[in-house]
């Protein structure tokens, strides 16, 4: 039996329960990140803020990380691993992953989604419900992509890039590291790194 703690309060936890159940898995607590969040889950217990203290009190558990915003999973994801502990890569029981895809440590795949052949999807990303991530797709470590979005084949995320849900970019698109691209958008274009954007507005590159 493997004793999951889960990072960050959020409806992951059905997510990770439904990938281990058949494991006989069981969540034993989760690390809220603020004081607001240790009550949203009271059948389980709050473990505190501090990754080290629990990957020390719990030495043998896996963790996951459930934490929306890229560049905070990336540095929790870290520090999971700086401590020697496992990182679970939890996978709903009705998504698909065909077997050519290749996943890196932590990648949360939702339900319904999709990630065809070929496929190679970066540490930590979070794969959102009914997303589609096409054939000879590369996603970069710790992005997010967002319910119903659908990357096509052989388009390039870069890492840390956020899709808003119900994006589609279209085949063999380039998106930089951390874009950000606005809800309901078709990406038919390449995007230039740390870019941002947004329905009827032209590209803003950020830090310029």
């Amino acid at each position: 039996m493997q004793d999951i703690i889960i990072i960050g309060a959020s409806d992951t936890f059905d997510l990770v329960w439904a990938s281990y159940a058949k494991d006989k898995s069981r969540i034993i607590g989760y690390l809220g990140l603020s004081q607001s969040q240790h009550s949203v889950f009271p059948d389980y217990p709050y473990l505190g803020e501090s990754v080290s203290q629990a990957c020390a009190d719990h030495p043998d558990a896996a963790f996951v990380v459930s934490v929306y915003n890229n560049q905070t999973r990336r540095r929790l994801s870290e520090e999971v691993q700086a401590a020697g502990a496992v990182l679970l890569s939890p996978r709903h029981p009705d998504c698909t992953i065909y077997p050519t895809a290749m996943l890196e440590e932590g990648v949360l795949v939702a339900p319904q989604a999709v990630i065809s052949t070929r496929a190679n999807v970066g540490q930590g990303v979070y794969v959102n419900y009914g997303a589609l991530v096409g054939h000879d797709v590369r996603v970069g470590d710790f992005s997010f992509i967002s319910p119903g979005t659908r990357v096509l084949g052989e388009a390039s995320i870069g890492s840390g890039v956020l899709l808003g849900t119900n994006v589609v970019v279209l085949a063999k698109v380039s998106i930089g590291d951390n874009a950000e691209i606005g809800a309901n958008m078709v990406v038919a274009k390449d995007i230039p790194a740390n870019a941002t954007v947004l329905p009827q507005q032209k590209t803003r590159t950020l830090g310029v």
